[in-house]
């Protein structure tokens, strides 16, 4: 297997936790965003 392969792997591997950290932040705003209209009222 050469350099050139592990890194591209790796870098696949940052890219699909990077996308998945986003959906979490996204997943948690909005989370927040319904329990402050839920206290609210």
């Amino acid at each position: 297997m050469a350099e050139t392969m592990k890194g591209s792997i790796i870098e696949d591997d940052i890219t699909v936790m990077d996308e998945a950290l986003q959906k979490h932040q996204q997943y948690r705003a909005y989370l927040l965003r319904h329990y402050q209209t839920q206290l609210a009222k």
